[in-house]
């Protein structure tokens, strides 16, 4: 194949964040459209995002507001590169009516662990960023985690997402308000 290389455009900062910071699996986050992302104010004080039921493992739609973090990667991505409409913010370089592959963010994945020297994240490439995610909101509400990350049920989320930490298993432990509710009983 003497075919020519060509430069493509890397989303993978991007993709990172909203990884990191959204909770949604990385084919949900690919297929955001210009259109899905709504910049003002009236679902919270950063826009929001509309994940659709159609790019969903859920089928679901949902509206999810975003976070500081979320709202500074598409401001600037807006800044780059402003798309309207239907077009899909990470298009695919090879046909821009299609996002870019799972397959390609995942190879820009390993080669940015690769270049970096790092070991492969534990438990597969972009479902590591998902069950960071799910894990660090394990002192909020499941009901609203598992909207906001894109699960059908707090089961899924609860059983394989979210892992004892350090830090949760301390507060276990260390709990005040367990000493108490046990009192020792006065002697009488």
């Amino acid at each position: 194949m003497g075919g020519k290389r060509r430069q493509v455009p890397s989303y993978l900062p991007a993709l990172l964040t909203l990884a990191a910071h959204t909770g949604r699996r990385i084919s949900s986050i690919v297929a955001v459209q210009w259109h899905d992302v709504l910049w003002g104010n009236e679902f919270g004080p950063h826009g929001a995002i509309r994940w659709r039921a159609d790019a969903e493992k859920t089928r679901r739609e949902t509206v999810i507001p975003m976070s500081p973090e979320v709202r500074a990667v598409f401001d600037q991505i807006r800044a780059e590169r402003a798309g309207i409409g239907a077009s899909y913010i990470f298009a695919s370089p090879a046909n821009p009516q299609q996002p870019v592959r799972v397959e390609t963010a995942s190879a820009w994945l390993l080669e940015a662990e690769q270049r970096a020297t790092l070991p492969k994240l534990d438990g597969s490439l972009w479902h590591a960023f998902r069950r960071g995610w799910a894990t660090s909101k394990k002192h909020l509400s499941p009901k609203d985690v598992a909207e906001a990350g894109g699960w059908k049920d707090v089961s899924t989320l609860q059983q394989i997402y979210q892992q004892p930490d350090p830090q949760t298993l301390y507060s276990v432990v260390s709990d005040p308000t367990v000493l108490r509710k046990f009192k020792p009983a006065e002697a009488q």
